[in-house]
């Protein structure tokens, strides 16, 4: 009497775990869907947000330069815009004389450049090379340096000379 009983609680409990099983399998399932759907709109805004500053940086740099700025203030002109190569400069010849171009269809700008202004823009680009160099090696540097530092302390009882040792 006592087993039937007992067989009676378990077999309950095992069938209220199967229902609450299959209630909580698709919640779970979507869950999981609408998890994994945010981290890769996240991931996908991130990637897009770290582009946009090296494009601010790059028209800045070629402004600074020489390079002169169109607007697409026009359908017309910004579907020409559109055809370009995007963010890449691209030599074009017009009534033989070099022009540079550096299209940007997401802010509806040009920049165009003589051989003049893109020289300029070469040099300062080679100048920014070395700064990040310089950079990444003094970076080096001071954490090789601190290393170092850290080494120097790391002594042990038999490297240390006491004088009451010897006595």
């Amino acid at each position: 009497m006592k087993n039937l009983k007992f067989n009676c609680i378990v077999s309950f409990i095992v069938n209220k775990a199967i229902i609450f099983r299959r209630q909580i399998t698709p919640y779970l399932r979507y869950m999981t869907l609408v998890a994994a759907l945010i981290l890769t709109v996240t991931f996908l805004i991130s990637c897009a947000v770290i582009q946009q500053p090296r494009a601010y940086e790059t028209q800045d740099q070629l402004a600074v330069c020489g390079f002169k700025q169109k607007l697409a203030d026009t359908p017309v002109k910004l579907d020409k815009l559109k055809e370009l190569p995007q963010r890449k400069l691209i030599l074009r010849e017009h009534k033989g004389t070099n022009y540079y171009l550096y299209a940007n269809a997401h802010q509806k700008c040009l920049f165009i450049g003589t051989e003049k202004a893109y020289q300029s823009y070469q040099k300062s680009e080679i100048q920014k090379q070395i700064v990040d160099n310089n950079r990444t090696a003094n970076s080096k540097n001071e954490a090789a340096a601190a290393a170092g530092r850290v080494e120097a302390f790391n002594w042990s009882v038999g490297d240390m000379w006491v004088p009451w040792m010897y006595y």
